[in-house]
């Protein structure tokens, strides 16, 4: 059990330079009491930056400094975890993180978030998450369990069974099946290679032991042909070469010609101008008997003379439009012939290019057998295979050994599958269920909470009422909520507790009966904390009026001088 003791506030958020001591573990049921912004949650606060390094409420870390003093701010907290003794100090301003065993510094060489990772894993065994539901209760920027996620549930649940090991587990698990998928990959490759190089070795003595004459004719005769080859190639090359040289003869300056299109076109164009022009006059003095311009009629002899000589002027240019269009014909004619040619020329160069890289083929493999004949007849008809049996030693060495790693993936993957969500962590969760939702309902029943809630094992709930349909959480006022949040806290709290995973002796609630509830409500919750034991249960509060009569002892909280102090009142 974790037994938190007494902690120590200096210079933090409202407390100054004198430190305020509190004892958390010699009252059972404690009011914190005093007006709004004396820094009755202060505490909230301090125990949670003491354990992680961060406040309850949401407040940047400069601004847990006393504004001031500005600096030296120190939390000192105290507290037991079995027969062991520890102190945790945080500081800022400076910076400050210390963690004493029995009064005994531990390492710090490690970084500072390994170094709370210690502390989080191997001494309070808890995180952040599980320590605002079941030590802390806040109205501020508490998230009730039931507004978490469904992953952010689960880490709370497997924190308070103590089975997060198997997470740990899976990490290690899915660790070690890469590596052995990279030592299986490795030894496939090898066994790949050692099988490739026994091919070849093996291929190589078979060659060299029946190694005699019709091998070597083959070889020759293969040489033979493929040279008949070359010559046969160097005859078609000699064809292509012949052809290209007859067809770059016939080929004419194709640039001349194009120039000469160009001006016949812009010939033509400029006669087609023309015409155009002398139709549109024709077509004016033909439809009209007087000027457009000045109004004045047009004689008709002048009329007809124009129209006689446009006519006239239409004739020849029509004729000469019919002489370019016959040359522009000519000329595309002659430049299309010359682009056949030119077509020819590079299918001719293609073939020959084809023919020049079939004919290096040939050459190349001519040389490849000589030298494979050369080296046949180097060696003699004894074959040494040492090397072959070496090489199927190891082939037979790796075999094993993948078969030995296939075995140990096949394991690893049996693990995996145990130890998912799905597996041993869920058939734990629901061994705990009927427990958790027993005891859920026992304490919303002391509260007179009359519904039955119940948990699945993938942590959705479900409520009904008498006469009423299911309800989700979000259903409720926020009274009953409140309700169902403390009895999920207590709840938390006693399956950690016989768990012996996070049993914590202090219980912390914010502000949780100002808002949301009535008399009844809070007389049902005090009825409930009444009930609890070895328990040390803090309420901050500032309806002392309403709540004195219900606290044996009280701590009253207020400002003097812009610092708050804290005073016992039992």
């Amino acid at each position: 059990m974790i037994k938190i003791k007494d902690i120590s506030i200096r210079n933090f958020l409202s407390i100054g330079n004198t430190p305020v001591v509190l004892q958390l573990d010699d009252k059972d049921l404690t009011l914190i009491r005093g007006k709004n912004g004396q820094g009755k949650s202060i505490i909230l606060d301090a125990l949670t930056f003491a354990f992680f390094g961060k406040p309850f409420r949401k407040i940047k870390k400069g601004g847990m400094v006393n504004s001031i003093n500005s600096k030296q701010c120190i939390i000192e907290l105290n507290f037991s975890s079995g027969k062991k003794q520890y102190k945790i100090i945080r500081g800022i301003s400076p910076n400050k993180f210390e963690i004493y065993e029995n009064d005994k510094l531990i390492d710090q060489d490690a970084k500072s978030k390994d170094y709370q990772k210690y502390l989080e894993e191997n001494i309070i065994k808890m995180n952040h998450k599980s320590f605002t539901q079941i030590v802390i209760l806040g109205s501020a920027s508490f998230v009730p369990f039931m507004k978490l996620t469904a992953p952010d549930r689960r880490l709370v649940i497997e924190d308070i069974l103590d089975i997060h090991i198997f997470s740990e587990m899976k990490a290690i698990v899915k660790e070690q099946t890469a590596k052995i998928k990279e030592e299986l990959k490795t030894i496939e490759s090898e066994l790949e290679i050692f099988t490739e190089k026994y091919t070849l070795i093996e291929s190589h003595l078979e060659k060299l032991t029946q190694f005699n004459q019709s091998y070597k004719k083959e070889k020759l005769d293969s040489i033979e042909q493929s040279k008949q080859k070359v010559q046969e190639i160097l005859k078609e090359t000699e064809k292509y070469k012949r052809q290209i040289e007859e067809l770059k003869k016939d080929i004419k300056d194709d640039s001349e010609l194009k120039s000469k299109l160009k001006e016949l076109e812009k010939i033509e164009s400029s006669i087609d101008s023309k015409i155009r022009d002398l139709k549109k006059t024709s077509n004016f003095y033909q439809s009209n008997d007087s000027c457009s311009v000045c109004g004045q009629d047009i004689d008709e002899d002048f009329k007809n003379k124009i129209i006689s000589d446009n006519k006239e002027e239409l004739d020849k240019l029509e004729a000469g439009l019919k002489n370019v269009a016959k040359l522009i014909t000519k000329q595309e004619s002659q430049i299309e012939e010359i682009e056949e040619i030119h077509d020819q020329v590079r299918e001719s160069t293609s073939s020959y290019n084809a023919e020049i890289r079939d004919m290096k083929t040939h050459t190349d493999f001519i040389k490849k057998v000589e030298r494979e004949l050369e080296e046949a007849v180097k060696k003699n008809e004894n074959v040494d295979d040492s090397e072959l049996k070496d090489m199927e030693g190891k082939i037979k060495e790796r075999k094993s050994t993948k078969a030995i790693v296939k075995k140990k993936k096949h394991y690893h993957g049996i693990l995996a599958e145990m130890l998912n969500d799905g597996g041993i962590k869920t058939q734990i969760i629901k061994q705990y269920i009927p427990i958790i939702n027993r005891k859920m309902n026992e304490y919303l029943q002391e509260m007179d909470f009359f519904v039955n809630f119940q948990l699945d094992d993938e942590f959705n709930e479900t409520i009904k009422s008498r006469y009423r349909d299911d309800f989700s959480y979000e259903s409720f006022s926020e009274g009953e909520k409140k309700r169902i949040d403390v009895a999920l806290l207590l709840t938390w709290r006693y399956i950690a507790g016989i768990k012996k995973s996070v049993d914590v002796n202090l219980l912390v609630l914010d502000e949780v009966l100002d808002s949301s509830l009535d008399q009844q409500g809070i007389d049902d919750v005090m009825k409930l904390f009444r009930t609890l034991k070895n328990s040390n249960v803090y309420i901050v509060s500032h309806r002392g009026d309403v709540l004195d009569d219900k606290f044996d002892h009280k701590l009253n909280v207020k400002k003097v001088k812009n610092f708050t102090q804290i005073e016992y009142e039992d």
